[in-house]
């Protein structure tokens, strides 16, 4: 009996562990971008607050893809947007993905980047 039973453990364990989701945890600390001046009525260098900027990198299934998906979620909203299907790390650990914002990340160093490209930049998805 305590055979079978360490047995069931070992296999949940596998299992658990073969269908785990992966996660990045993700905190901002510098912004950048451009603000338009209404007085002077020119675009200047502008550095964002993003003190409060954490999102989270998620490759889980989504049962209504019916397939694994990254999406990425800002730390405290509902939403997240999801990446196309075919985009993953690539062996050296780089990821791309690309709808607003586009989303760049370096496994290797821990390091991303959101980008805002299209129109005027806007905060938030």
């Amino acid at each position: 009996m305590l055979k079978r039973s360490m047995l069931l453990v070992v296999v949940i364990l596998a299992y658990t562990s073969s269908v785990e989701a992966q996660s990045y945890l993700c905190i901002a600390d510098k912004a950048t971008g451009f603000s338009f001046n209404k007085r002077k009525k020119d675009w200047e260098i502008t550095r964002f607050d993003v003190s409060d900027d954490k999102y989270i990198l998620t490759k889980k299934w989504l049962e209504f893809e019916k397939s694994m998906r990254w999406t990425w979620t800002k730390v405290g909203e509902n939403s997240s947007a999801t990446c196309g299907e075919k985009e993953d790390f690539t062996e050296r650990g780089f990821f791309r993905c690309e709808f607003e914002p586009i989303i760049y990340m370096n496994r290797q160093n821990m390091r991303f980047q959101v980008t805002y490209p299209y129109g005027y930049p806007k905060r938030g998805f």
